[in-house]
């Protein structure tokens, strides 16, 4: 099975699991995860064998390759994590919304890259990016997009659900965390990276720029919550505007600015 169709048919028992979540009664809606756990098992084989053949390809070790050099690749990787966490996360909550939006989305952003014709072929890295810290840098960054993406799932429901505000809790804790790992995956990390790389921590590269005002923006978000500034509603819709950041740090950055990050094939 090509990883095109690996990432088509997860999207489908995905987009399956969603369509349970929204229409199903409350019996059938507690099922929903029955289909996401054969999706994301697929979407798991797919990632080990294509970081094993990384590994083989550039002739080092696992901890000095990861298989999200790519967009596709690093779409998956961040489709997984959302779904990891956003599991986790359904069992603190009985609304509908939540895993229709969680598995449809990201339902549709692997069938999207299954049909798109986005080349998932493997890109092997630049010598400079051959580090351990590449795992802790981009695993962590990409666990904190996939935090503030159910983050901006629990603002959905917030906002439009007439009980959201019981879920405002755990968006709270939710974006805390996630900041916290950014902080120390996305920013500290990377700078560690970047001297061990290229001699220096800081660059004001595209990506790098992007990224703290990405950090900023949810820090002057949990600092107005924590001041008391914000209803509950409030703060999801600030989560939500925050998420789009994220959005163009991830994806806007690499595709309409040159720089370090660059080497991500689209």
């Amino acid at each position: 099975m090509s990883a095109e169709e690996m990432a088509g048919l997860a999207g489908l028992l995905l987009i399956l699991a969603g369509l349970l979540g929204l229409l199903g009664g409350r019996g059938l809606r507690r099922f929903s995860f029955i289909p996401a756990l054969p999706a994301m098992a697929l979407m798991a084989w797919g990632f080990v064998l294509r970081w094993r053949g990384y590994a083989q390809a550039m002739d080092v070790s696992w901890f000095e390759s990861f298989p999200v050099s790519t967009f596709f690749e690093s779409a998956l990787f961040f489709a997984f994590l959302t779904l990891a966490l956003g599991l986790f996360v359904l069992r603190r909550t009985d609304s509908r919304f939540f895993p229709a939006a969680l598995f449809g989305g990201c339902g549709a952003l692997l069938l999207f890259l299954s049909l798109s014709g986005i080349p998932s072929r493997p890109l092997l890295f630049l010598p400079s990016l051959k580090s351990g810290w590449l795992i802790a840098h981009v695993a962590l960054s990409f666990a904190a997009y996939a935090a503030y993406a159910v983050a901006a799932v629990l603002s959905l429901g917030i906002i439009f659900s007439s009980r959201g505000e019981r879920l405002v809790p755990v968006l709270r804790r939710l974006l805390a965390d996630a900041t916290l790992v950014f902080t120390v995956g996305g920013l500290i990390f990377g700078a560690v990276w970047a001297q061990y790389s290229w001699g220096r921590f800081w660059a004001w590269d595209p990506k790098e720029t992007w990224a703290f005002l990405t950090w900023c923006a949810y820090v002057l978000l949990l600092h107005a919550d924590w001041r008391g500034k914000l209803s509950g509603r409030g703060l999801a819709a600030w989560a939500l505007a925050d998420f789009v950041i994220v959005l163009f740090t991830y994806f806007g950055v690499s595709v309409l600015f040159a720089g370090l990050h660059s080497y991500i094939s689209f």
